[in-house]
């Protein structure tokens, strides 16, 4: 991911401020802070619940489609200041294990200061759900979730295709693809496949 200058920062920001969005501030449950604006779809119509950053080490801009479910949102957005943060290697897979942490944090499937990974947290709670294992109210926040996963697979499925088509370089490409074969096979242990 590009790293932005100040000046793309602030004329981004600035731009946002001037369309209107709304500007959300957000405080995990982990202790990561920060704000993102609500875009309408319209501005990527190619792209569905598109997500946005012009950020240099987790400072910046971000945004999300309006498309995204409230209750989602700031999950599609960490992933992008985690990103944006983080050193090179741990891009968009790396961003995605600790977005899940997040919303397993958020959901109190884990304890807040639990240091496992995102995938293997999820991967572990599916494969309990589906063998009927978990208590209620744990199937309940499984459950909860459930179409959170189904969206950013079916994001990741349309960034590809997006990025490809916009020239994005092949690292980012290879990450974004990591991506959705894990979103593919979370939910194919929890439709009752194979263990992950």
């Amino acid at each position: 991911m590009k790293q932005h200058s100040t000046e793309e920062i602030e004329g981004a920001r600035n731009w946002f401020q001037s369309q209107g969005f709304e500007q959300v501030g957000v405080s995990m449950r982990n202790g990561t802070k920060f704000s993102y604006f609500v875009m309408p779809q319209t501005l990527n119509p190619g792209l569905p619940h598109f997500v946005f950053q012009c950020a240099n080490k987790g400072e910046g801009v971000f945004g999300v489609s309006d498309s995204v479910p409230v209750e989602f949102r700031k999950y599609a957005v960490a992933h992008e200041v985690y990103e944006s943060g983080g050193p090179l290697r741990m891009k968009c897979f790396g961003a995605l294990e600790r977005e899940l942490t997040s919303l397993l944090n958020d959901q109190e499937l884990i304890a807040p200061k639990d240091t496992r990974w995102g995938i293997d947290n999820v991967c572990y709670l599916f494969n309990r759900r589906r063998e009927g294992i978990l208590t209620p109210t744990s199937a309940q926040s499984v459950d909860t979730i459930t179409p959170y996963i189904q969206l950013r697979r079916d994001f990741f499925e349309k960034l590809i295709v997006y990025a490809q088509e916009k020239g994005y370089g092949g690292e980012e490409i290879i990450g974004f693809r990591g991506s959705l074969m894990y979103l593919n096979r979370i939910l194919k242990s929890l439709e009752g496949g194979s263990k992950i």
